[in-house]
């Protein structure tokens, strides 16, 4: 569930001489994405994105009020994406036991 946050939040880390973003957003936008997915530890996880980017370096760039305002639609990309990858590994472990005879 964590992928697709993770994904744009070091994306944006990347690149952040190209992109408008702070890294106060950014972890902003990381942290609400998890959230809205229902990631029950999407707290703790902003606190760690927070505490790292202390030591990944300063940006020089303002804190832009509308990124502060972002919406996120849905995330039901997550879901579906982390339902498919439960029910493959329990086919996956399932397959497995049969071979094995148990």
């Amino acid at each position: 569930m964590t992928y697709y946050a993770s994904m744009i939040h070091d994306a944006i880390y990347q690149y952040k001489k190209e992109v408008p973003i702070t890294r106060m957003e950014a972890d902003f936008i990381f942290a609400k994405m998890l959230r809205q997915a229902g990631f029950m530890w999407w707290w703790l996880y902003g606190i760690a994105v927070i505490i790292g980017g202390m030591f990944y370096g300063r940006w020089a760039r303002q804190q832009s009020q509308s990124l502060m305002n972002i919406k996120i639609e849905s995330c039901s990309w997550i879901a579906e994406n982390y339902e498919a990858l439960a029910r493959e590994h329990l086919s996956s472990a399932i397959r497995e036991k049969s071979e094995r005879g148990e």
